[in-house]
């Protein structure tokens, strides 16, 4: 099977769709990855520019189609993932914004941070974020962290979940 065409890259892609129409609404500039010739994952989604009369607002995005977890008031992303975009971040002095499209019956929202701001130890509930020690391969954010974006509609939920691919339910 094809990167393509598998049921979590479509959901990815759902959420890229709405989050590019978010910003788009308020007025971003948003420049996507397009390469019909790759079939595979891309470092990121977005890179966003806003142009206001004394400044570039200039900002990488990164879009999670996923779930909360059940165990913990958080979210999260691959490890891997992670070290990528703080490498981006850092290198580059690009600021990172993670956007989390969140299905889960409890969220049904978008939420999000800057990388800058996660980056940041807290305890939450008794545990350190971020946090690898939870899940593992997975670096995870409390949720109280984020900021709110949108607040999904009921199709969208639908839509999303019937795009699962989560080995356990909600709670």
């Amino acid at each position: 099977m094809q990167f393509r065409d598998m049921i979590q890259t479509k959901k990815g892609e759902l959420g890229e769709k709405i989050v590019k129409h978010i910003l788009q609404e308020k007025g971003y500039v948003v420049y996507t990855y397009s390469s019909l010739k790759d079939d595979k994952a891309h470092f990121f989604d977005f890179l966003v520019i806003k142009k206001t009369q004394n400044q570039k607002e200039i900002f990488v995005v990164e879009v999670k189609s996923k779930a909360r977890f059940n165990k913990w008031p958080a979210t999260g992303i691959d490890i891997r993932h992670f070290n990528e975009y703080l490498e981006i971040h850092q290198k580059n002095n690009l600021d990172f914004f993670l956007f989390f499209v969140d299905e889960h019956p409890d969220e049904q929202r978008i939420y999000g941070q800057r990388l800058s701001n996660l980056i940041v130890k807290k305890i939450v509930d008794g545990n350190e974020y971020p946090n690898t020690d939870l899940c593992k391969g997975k670096i995870l954010f409390p949720l109280s962290d984020m900021k709110e974006i949108y607040k999904l509609n009921e199709k969208e939920v639908l839509e999303l979940q019937s795009m699962s691919s989560r080995k356990y339910k909600y709670k």
